[in-house]
């Protein structure tokens, strides 16, 4: 397999490319990752620039941490790998926690762009000059990162507000990154058998959709939006108010809400809530927002929570969220409680009905560890528990047996870890877990005992069973096609040939008398919806199939199989 270094050429934008795959290649020999830059087909063009910078500037910085090492080499690749960096920082099912602590410390303040063009980008967004919508904007930046620049301003009509505006060029700039980078995580992913339950590609995509909805302004402004409506009818919160006429897919303008960060408050003597209030309505609301609203603030870390004068909260920042599908809150539900109960049984059950056990899985020896592990912290108190603690270890353990856990699910343990985090910095004897685990077992009993849910869950049952009855005389007739060309087979090993046939023969009748249990069964449902037919023809039809099926599980019994 060619690397992709000399794939690219025959592709648009070759010289671009080729310059970019240089720079990587660069950086890092640079910092002491030339045979990765080897391994990865990245630096296969570059061996002799390599050496030469390896033995220059690598030389006596031995003892820097890979997890540094890859923190630098991220921050001077720029925005796109800095994000990049941030979202692997989000993976400990794939780093060591020395290399996840490193990268969870990039930053992404960046130097700002210059004042004019920050003017000119906003005069050719809005299609006017700026002096006929803004009354003043403040030349001196409240943040700049790597997507956008933050300034306050003021509109012609009075109201204080915040306009964020992207970066000059910024789209066309992560576009050849992310180019880049689909190249080297198609070459890992084929060369690379040990990595494969990574994958690689998937990573990538899914980096490249979360970054893209991050650099649309307009999403962030939706976002908004939806989140003040989820919480409207929550007095202790509040959200800016988005000025839509003055937005696009470059330009953010809303209102400004003052406050301090919650955690940089001195003196709680002056608000009028408790630091504890604070923390416990903070728990609150990421948990009402992946629970019951699955659509949840992504990046809740300390400068995007305001606590206004009137104790107040002020959520800030939208471009991360996360989206939650039904059945995966279902399955985050079951695996929470089972984590916060100490409960091995629930927390197994919720990862294989999830899918993400690999088939080599030893569920015995998987479900052994997990015991071991909640054992470690289902003797200590209320009071000494760690969820961050809880939720790495659990991580681990998932992580020795090869169980890839979905970015969604990752995401949302972040997210409660870095509201734990805040919390404890605000109030030191903070507990989550008497926040989160009463929560969480409440809404577990609640959604197994609302009727409503209930019927979802027995009409979502039923349409798979009429999927199962529309394709299964197709099903049939295939199966006994192959049974009567002999191409369907059992394999059964450690028996004497005579025991197999007899065995196989066995299996085989009870294949058949399943088969023709479930072909009863459909025609009874068509034999009783059909006009002019007797009612004791589709009876029939259903004790003969009902007296056949317990033939079969009869036998099933006798040999083990139930």
């Amino acid at each position: 397999m060619s690397s992709p270094i000399y794939r690219v050429i025959k592709l648009p934008g070759a010289v671009k490319k080729f310059r970019r795959f240089k720079d990587i290649a660069t950086i890092l020999a640079r910092h002491g990752f030339a045979d990765v830059a080897t391994r990865t087909g990245v630096g296969s063009a570059f061996r002799v620039a390599r050496k030469i910078v390896s033995l220059g500037y690598w030389k006596g910085k031995e003892s820097i941490t890979t997890g540094a090492r890859l923190r630098s080499i991220c921050e001077e690749l720029g925005a796109t790998f800095i994000k990049f960096g941030q979202v692997l920082a989000n993976r400990p099912d794939m780093f060591p926690p020395e290399v996840i602590k490193e990268l969870a410390k990039l930053q992404d303040d960046v130097p700002p762009f210059p004042f004019a063009v920050l003017v000119e980008i906003v005069a050719c967004e809005l299609g006017r000059p700026v002096t006929e919508v803004f009354a003043s904007i403040d030349e001196v930046p409240l943040a700049a990162a790597s997507i956008a620049q933050v300034h306050r301003a003021r509109l012609l009509s009075g109201e204080e507000v915040v306009i964020k505006v992207r970066r000059p060029g910024l789209e066309k700039s992560v576009r050849e990154d992310l180019a880049v980078l689909r190249d080297i995580a198609t070459y890992i992913e084929e060369n690379f058998e040990e990595l494969e339950h990574i994958r690689p590609c998937a990573l990538v995509e899914e980096f490249a959709r979360t970054f893209a909805m991050e650099m649309d302004l307009r999403a962030e402004a939706r976002n908004i939006d939806r989140f003040a409506r989820n919480f409207a009818d929550e007095p202790n919160v509040r959200l800016p108010k988005v000025y839509h006429e003055f937005c696009n897919s470059s330009l953010l303008t809303m209102e400004y809400l003052s406050g301090r960060k919650v955690t940089q408050v001195e003196d709680w003597s002056s608000f009028p809530r408790e630091p504890e209030e604070i923390a416990n309505l903070g728990t609150k609301l990421l948990l009402k927002s992946v629970f019951e609203h699955r659509f949840y603030h992504a990046d809740p870390h300390p400068g995007n929570f305001l606590v206004a004068d009137d104790g107040t909260v002020c959520l800030l920042d939208f471009g991360m969220v996360g989206f939650v599908s039904e059945s995966r809150m279902e399955e985050m539900l079951s695996f929470m409680v089972g984590l916060v109960s100490y409960d091995a049984q629930i927390l197994v059950a919720a990862i294989l009905e999830a899918g993400l056990a690999p088939a080599t899985l030893n569920r015995r020896e998987f479900q052994r560890d997990v015991e071991q592990m909640l054992n470690q912290f289902a003797n200590l108190s209320l009071e000494d528990m760690d969820l961050e603690v809880l939720f790495r270890s659990s991580i681990e353990t998932i992580y020795k047996h090869r169980i890839s856990l979905p970015a969604d699910l990752l995401g949302v343990a972040r997210a409660i870890s870095t509201m734990e985090g805040i919390a404890r910095q605000i109030y030191p004897q903070y507990n989550p877990l008497k926040s989160v685990q009463p929560y969480l077992v409440s809404l577990f009993v609640k959604r197994a005992l609302d009727p409503a849910h209930q019927a979802e869950q027995m009409v979502d049952g039923l349409m798979d069973f009429v999927g199962l009855l529309h394709h299964l005389p197709r099903d049939v007739s295939d199966v006994v096609k192959r049974l009567k060309e002999g191409e369907l087979l059992l394999r059964i090993h450690d028996q004497s040939a005579v025991e197999v046939a007899r065995i196989e023969a066995r299996s085989r009748n009870r294949l058949v008398g399943a088969l023709l249990s479930l072909t009863g069964l459909a025609a009874t449902f068509y034999l009783h919806a059909a006009p002019g037919v007797s009612d004791w023809v589709p009876w029939t039809s259903f004790s003969v199939s009902f007296l056949i099926a317990i033939w079969v599980f009869r036998g099933l019994r006798k040999s083990g199989g139930m």
